[in-house]
């Protein structure tokens, strides 16, 4: 395992760092001996990591840390679903026989019309017709939940070289951080085989980790290399003096309540 800390003083300086663990993706086709269809889909469906780091790097805290959570939800109109079900209402009561299979027909037919009536020449001329009357149906909206969002994170670090050795530090830093971010071509090239999972966590100099919101799991999704942002600046073998790095992370699994009051996965 490889381990690499910049800057070389982190500890006597930053009383929290951020340490960033490799691991190897675990296949999660192993249990050929279960019988429950729903327990192997979960199995199948898992992101998991080896319990060895391959590499770990510690880093000084960015100035700027962001845990961003979100929640999807889609904006439902009733109103032709609405009438639909009052007029179903309004015929039961004069005796008509309105069966429950009819009546839900009505309505989810009456959805259906809200989502394919958008374009056509009786919503313009329904629209005109609001426009002089002043009056416009009530769209009655709801919020239909979907799904909470895999969260994201993106950490930026700025690298000053002192001399060519720990230049070269950390473009070998660099380095693995990229490949590691890569996907294995494996089969004659026909194959990729998934990146390796990141676990980003903040911990104390002195042992246990920094109140930080968890992070899961991670997949890092994209990584940014920019060398001499004031300028170009190099040491006489050609290594950079300067670096900006940004590496952009998404989570595995999706968190729920659970998760969150236990403090994250």
């Amino acid at each position: 395992m490889a381990k690499f800390v910049y800057p070389r003083n982190l500890s006597e300086k930053h009383p929290v760092m951020c340490r960033i663990g490799i691991f190897q993706r675990s296949n999660s086709l192993v249990d050929a001996n279960v019988k429950d269809a729903a327990k192997a889909v979960a199995n199948v469906a898992q992101q998991t990591a080896s319990t060895s780091p391959l590499h770990q790097i510690y880093l000084y805290t960015p100035s700027a840390v962001t845990f961003a959570d979100g929640l999807a939800y889609e904006n439902i109109d009733f109103t032709n679903a609405v009438g639909s079900a009052l007029s179903a209402a309004q015929q039961a009561s004069e005796g008509k026989d309105i069966g429950l299979i009819d009546t839900l027909k009505g309505y989810f037919g009456a959805l259906a019309a809200d989502k394919a009536g958008s374009g056509t020449t009786e919503a313009n001329l329904a629209a005109v017709l609001a426009i002089g009357n002043g009056q416009t149906k009530n769209p009655r909206t709801q919020m239909l939940f979907k799904a909470p969002a895999l969260r994201q994170l993106s950490l930026t670090w700025k690298f000053m070289a002192s001399n060519s050795a720990e230049s070269a530090i950390i473009e070998a830093m660099i380095k693995t951080l990229r490949a590691h971010a890569y996907p294995e071509l494996i089969a004659g090239g026909s194959t990729f085989v998934f990146p390796d999972i990141f676990k980003i966590d903040f911990v104390q100099k002195g042992g246990g980790k920094a109140k930080l919101i968890n992070f899961a799991n991670a997949y890092c999704t994209s990584v940014s290399v920019n060398y001499g942002a004031s300028g170009p600046a190099f040491f006489p073998d050609g290594s950079p003096v300067e670096i900006d790095f940004t590496m952009s992370f998404q989570e595995t699994a999706t968190q729920d309540r659970k998760t969150i009051m236990d403090g994250g996965f």
